[in-house]
C-alpha cells in the first residue's frame, strides 16, 4: 500500500485501540495491532520502538478521540450558569460517545500505574485532561466577560477529576440520566465560582 509513515502509524494505533476496546488492553501487542491494521510486522517494528511506545501512542490518541476543544461551542446565550451547563452537556456528549474508549483509557491508566516504566504515560494523560479543562474554562470566562474566584489550575483540576469520576461510574452503571444530572450539578457549582468583571 502507498501509505505514508504517519498513516501507517495511525492505522496501527487505531487497530490497537479497537483491539483493546474489543478484547481488553492485555490482548494488545505490536504484532497483533499491525496484523489487524494490515501492515507487515517488519514495517511496524520500524515505526514503534517497542510495546511501551505503542501504549504511549494509544494513550495520546484515545485522549484526543475522547474530546477535542475544536468541537465545543462556548458562546451560548443566557445566564452564566446556563451557559456553563450547555458547555458541560457538550463535553459529556463527546466523552460518552464511545464508552469503549473510556474503558480503554482507564485500562491504560491502570497498566501505567502498575509499571514504573509507564508511569509518565498516565501522568501525561491526566495532566492533559486538567490542562484541557483549564483552557476551556479560561476561554469561557474570556468570552462571557467573567473571572474565576479561585486559581484556574485548581478549578481545572477539580473539573477534570469530577468528570473522570462521573465517567467511571457511567462506564460501570451505564446510567445516562444520572451522569447528565451530575454534569449539570458540576456546572452549577462552577457557576458559583464566577464573578462579573
Amino acid at each position: 500500500m502507498g501509505w505514508t509513515l504517519e498513516e501507517r502509524r495511525d492505522r496501527i494505533v487505531d487497530a490497537a485501540l479497537q483491539l483493546a476496546a474489543d478484547q481488553g488492553i492485555e490482548h494488545v501487542n505490536l504484532r497483533a495491532a499491525a496484523h489487524s491494521a494490515g501492515i507487515a510486522w517488519e514495517a511496524a517494528q520500524e515505526i514503534f520502538d517497542d510495546h511501551t511506545d505503542l501504549l504511549q501512542a494509544m494513550s495520546v490518541s484515545v485522549t484526543t478521540k475522547n474530546i477535542s476543544p475544536d468541537t465545543l461551542v462556548l458562546d451560548a446565550d443566557g445566564p452564566v450558569a446556563e451557559a456553563l451547563e450547555a458547555v458541560g452537556a457538550q463535553v459529556w456528549k463527546a466523552l460518552s460517545a464511545r464508552r469503549d474508549y473510556q474503558l480503554v483509557s482507564y485500562e491504560l491508566a491502570l497498566v501505567s500505574l502498575r509499571r514504573t516504566a509507564l508511569r509518565s504515560l498516565v501522568t501525561a494523560q491526566y495532566d492533559k485532561g486538567r490542562a484541557f479543562a483549564a483552557a476551556i474554562l479560561t476561554a469561557f470566562a474570556e468570552h462571557h466577560g467573567v473571572t474565576w474566584t479561585r486559581p484556574i489550575e485548581e478549578i481545572g483540576r477539580f473539573t477534570a477529576a469530577f468528570l473522570d469520576g462521573v465517567s467511571m461510574a457511567w462506564v460501570v452503571d451505564r446510567d445516562d440520566a444520572a451522569a447528565e444530572e451530575q454534569v449539570r450539578m458540576m456546572a452549577q457549582y462552577l457557576a458559583s465560582l464566577v464573578e462579573e468583571r
